[in-house]
């Protein structure tokens, strides 16, 4: 009954974003100024740890210990003999290459960090957005990374009110993902503006797309095809959710369904989009 009531907008709008969210042959560094040349950075980025939680560390060990073995049991791939420090120190590396070479050397990356009252800081120092968009979509942004730690989930992310890139993470894919999307939002002229059009349906589809072109375009410019393959499932699965999300609004009955099967569906449609991404990637 669901599929049947989702297929149609759902399947239109999917098809359309697929076939324009790829990637791009050439890429454009910097984030005010096309340029094919990388960005010189005047300064690196602030990046900012946070040691040992007890009780984050215990939230993320009750949430992922379970996962990680089930992701043991039926993975078909060799595991990762790297320690997850390892893997976390390396994917920064990639990570702070990305945000240099296109000139996003003022963002803010803070690794596995959960600190409300700098988060508010920057909030109220960001000059960039204007305060009725700060103190108001701002503050809910605030709000929401205080009371779900980003850290237990392992949850990369970026706030644009605070110009901070929260690697929780260590999928180099998700981390490029997300300082992609920093630096789409601080390539806009008015940002508060473009964040409050979130809202509005269908743009954030618009936003996905961009920010997924931009990350796999940069994969290329790069010629490193693994993060390349990295990134088209992770790409497709982002937008793919983002579009069941966006059919709930021309969709009769979606909106009328259980606050809490709204991630169940995002988690299908990401999985879904996943495997897309999966299949498209071994034909590049």
């Amino acid at each position: 009954m669901l599929f049947n009531t989702l297929s149609l907008p759902l399947l239109c709008a999917a098809a359309s974003i697929f076939c324009s969210g790829c990637a791009s042959s050439s890429y454009q560094y910097g984030r005010f100024k096309n340029s094919s040349v990388p960005c010189e950075p005047v300064s690196e980025n602030v990046v900012t740890y946070d040691g040992r939680h007890p009780i984050l560390d215990g939230m993320e060990y009750l949430i992922h210990t379970p996962i990680e073995k089930a992701e043991a049991m039926i993975s078909r791939n060799p595991p990762d003999c790297r320690s997850r420090k390892e893997r976390m120190r390396a994917s920064l590396a990639v990570t702070k290459q990305y945000l240099m070479m296109n000139d996003l050397s003022d963002v803010y990356v803070d690794v596995r960090r959960y600190s409300p009252a700098k988060q508010w800081k920057r909030l109220r120092q960001n000059q960039e957005i204007h305060p009725a968009w700060k103190y108001t979509l701002g503050t809910i942004y605030w709000c929401i990374e205080t009371v779900v730690p980003a850290r237990a989930f392992r949850y990369s992310y970026y706030n644009p009110f605070t110009k901070t890139l929260a690697v929780n993470s260590v999928w180099r894919e998700w981390n490029i993902y997300e300082a992609a999307r920093a630096k789409d939002f601080l390539g806009v002229p008015h940002c508060g503006c473009y964040i409050a059009a979130q809202n509005i349906p269908f743009v954030p589809l618009f936003q996905e797309v961009r920010v997924s072109n931009d990350a796999l375009s940069y994969a290329r410019a790069q010629r490193d095809e693994d993060l390349e393959h990295e990134l088209y499932p992770f790409a497709y699965g982002e937008i793919f959710g983002c579009t069941v999300e966006e059919a709930a609004f021309i969709t009769p009955g979606l909106s009328g369904l259980p606050y809490f099967v709204s991630p169940l569906i995002w988690g299908g449609s990401f999985a879904t989009g996943y495997s897309i991404g999966t299949l498209r990637s071994k034909r590049e």
